[in-house]
């Protein structure tokens, strides 16, 4: 699960990116994109223009270029908060151009998405979006994607830079008795070591890294690895 990749930003670790990248083509695995993949600072943000190594133009063919060996594996993507900064003075959507450049627009959500794929003989359904906030609630992002989509298996998350995962359990009926139905809640980091506005903010610092969701084949079940340092 890809998110806060921050391309663009000095302090961005643009290898794990590319190791993360290799990881999921090598393994044939799916991708999620839960947005920030650019920095994407303009002239309103100020002095964060000033963190950026690269104008948005050269973020976004960067990333385009990072992501092409697994667009075909890139199941779902949705946008954040630094796409919308792009959005509000100049209505371009940079997450919406890559995945377009991409092949993979049909499946990009501007803000909550829901999909589905198939491991083994097992289909897995996933919420997913960016998600708000500064990090007090690990789970607050999945939880109010749990309520808005009560069929997911997993609902993904990003935003807050935190690798967390726990499972939540409901009742459900099949064959005229109950079974309990096992949902994931998953939250993904970020590629960043400790930017300058965190400090400014007071935000603890969180380490590098990204979460895998391991999907079993053969029967429904979920095993997170977080801060995965591939």
């Amino acid at each position: 699960m890809f998110g806060c990749s921050h391309i663009g930003h000095k302090q961005a670790d643009m290898e794990m990116l590319k190791r993360n990248v290799e990881f999921v083509r090598k393994n044939s695995g799916f991708a999620l994109l839960l947005a920030d993949t650019h920095e994407c600072a303009l002239p309103h943000k100020g002095h964060m223009m000033f963190h950026q190594d690269k104008t948005p133009e050269e973020q976004l063919d960067f990333g385009i270029e990072i992501f092409s060996p697994i667009a075909k594996r890139i199941v779902g993507a949705c946008g954040g908060n630094h796409r919308a900064r792009a959005m509000k003075v100049a209505g371009l959507d940079m997450d919406y151009r890559m995945a377009r450049e991409l092949g993979y627009k049909h499946r990009y959500f501007a803000h909550q998405g829901f999909v589905s794929v198939k491991a083994g003989k097992v289909n897995y359904s996933i919420a997913f979006k960016h998600g708000t906030g500064c990090g007090s609630n690990s789970f607050g992002n999945c939880i109010a994607l749990m309520r808005a989509f009560p069929s997911a298996d997993i609902c993904a998350a990003s935003h807050t830079h935190e690798c967390a995962a726990t499972k939540k359990g409901f009742w459900e009926m099949r064959g005229g008795r109950r079974h309990i139905k096992e949902v994931t809640l998953l939250n993904t980091g970020s590629l960043l070591d400790y930017p300058d506005y965190a400090d400014e903010a007071g935000y603890a610092p969180q380490p590098k890294g990204f979460t895998i969701a391991w999907l079993d084949t053969e029967r429904k079940h979920v095993r997170p690895e977080i801060y995965a340092q591939v």
